[in-house]
């Protein structure tokens, strides 16, 4: 559990405000996808109404957000998860994790799901039933994964403190000194492209159902073993230390290439058709390589913003957790109602999309924000769905 021996020793509490604000802004650009998803010009399974007003732009921006988003939450999940396993008994570490990540699923499949399904029903003329609201987990499949990947990691734990000479720390510890090599978007971009051919589409699938299925485990999971293995080498802040050159890389670079790669590939597949592997391929390389990118590059920019503690970042990071959840029901239903509401005077082109997509993000995010500081912030459910800074 000590650092790499060759790593620096920086400020530990700067280095967790930045992986922690990264997690914020994992959350954040949910609400920010979510709220492009109706407005894109292809037509998506993942919103329940189309708007007539549409932009190429929103395109751009899903398929930019979607490449790295989750991606980096899951690394940030299991940078803290190792960090927990530190400092805590695997016990200690099982009951944390189910009042964060149990209970509040519990709780969104209660309530928060059913109010997310329920426009999709809706728009599709399907009677609403116990059955059908719960069809799908909805945006709440990251905590199921997260629930399955805490499990293994608890398991391992206790493996590894019953059985020492068994080294289950050699491949996090082996993954965390790649992310902190000259070549680590060479050598991390290799297993996740490797990770990506299972998919359906170029872009990485998401979960519809509830059971974990067995090649999203595998892709996330690589993400949360490197996060692991960059909190148990100590190297958090030395990560992504070529910022500068990663993200201009990420723009200006690989995502164009990754659009021309993937021009010819349907995001929504035929099953019909024959995949054309070479170009699938060449999306899934450059795709990699543009996550990692950005990954490295927002870890190397987060700690070099964070040499202090600031209390509106700090209070983002604590209410992103509720944001995250809360903001989808509230979303969809805006995105169904308002889908053939036109703005006087205005062709419904793409500034009417712009303006309607303001709209909608600015007042999913300030009611979600609203909701955590009047109904979470102050009460016992900021332990379980908050920034965790009330105990019991």
């Amino acid at each position: 559990m000590t650092p790499h021996p060759e790593a620096p020793a920086p400020n530990a509490v700067e280095r967790f405000h930045a992986v922690d604000a990264l997690r914020a802004l994992a959350m954040f650009l949910g609400v920010v996808l979510h709220a492009a998803l109706g407005f894109m010009r292809q037509d998506n399974p993942f919103t329940p109404r189309m708007d007539p007003a549409r932009s190429e732009l929103f395109d751009l921006g899903v398929f930019y957000i979607h490449s790295f988003r989750m991606q980096l939450f899951f690394l940030v999940a299991g940078f803290f998860s190792a960090l927990l396993l530190s400092r805590r008994s695997p016990a200690d570490f099982a009951r944390g994790r189910f009042v964060r990540i149990v209970l509040p699923l519990l709780f969104g499949a209660a309530i928060i799901v059913p109010l997310t399904n329920w426009p999709f029903l809706k728009a599709h003329d399907v009677p609403a039933s116990p059955a059908t609201l719960l069809l799908s987990p909805a945006h709440l499949w990251f905590l199921v994964y997260l629930c399955f990947f805490s499990a293994l990691a608890c398991a391992a734990a206790v493996i590894a403190r019953r059985a020492p000479r068994l080294t289950l720390a050699r491949v996090p510890s082996a993954l965390g000194a790649w992310a902190d090599s000259r070549f680590a978007l060479l050598l991390l971009a290799i297993p996740t492209t490797l990770l990506t051919l299972p998919m359906h589409s170029w872009i990485i699938d998401t979960p519809w159902g509830w059971p974990p299925q067995w090649r999203i485990v595998l892709y996330y999971g690589l993400f949360f073993l490197v996060g692991w293995g960059v909190q148990r080498r100590g190297i958090a802040a030395t990560m992504g230390r070529a910022w500068m050159m990663l993200l201009p890389l990420a723009v200006v670079v690989l995502f164009p290439g990754l659009l021309w790669a993937a021009a010819t590939i349907p995001t929504i597949p035929d099953p019909q058709v024959p995949r054309d592997w070479p170009r699938f391929a060449l999306a899934a390389s450059i795709q990699s390589l543009f996550t990692w990118s950005m990954i490295l590059g927002l870890f190397g920019l987060f700690v070099a913003a964070s040499r202090r503690q600031r209390p509106w970042v700090r209070y983002l990071a604590d209410s992103s957790y509720t944001v995250y959840l809360v903001h989808l029901p509230i979303i969809y239903w805006a995105q169904y109602w308002f889908a053939d509401v036109a703005i006087p005077g205005m062709s419904r082109g793409a500034l009417e999309a712009f303006i309607k997509f303001t709209i909608m993000l600015a007042g999913a995010t300030l009611l979600s924000l609203a909701i955590y500081a009047l109904l979470v912030r102050p009460t016992p459910l900021e332990r379980f769905i908050g920034g965790g800074t009330r105990r019991a």
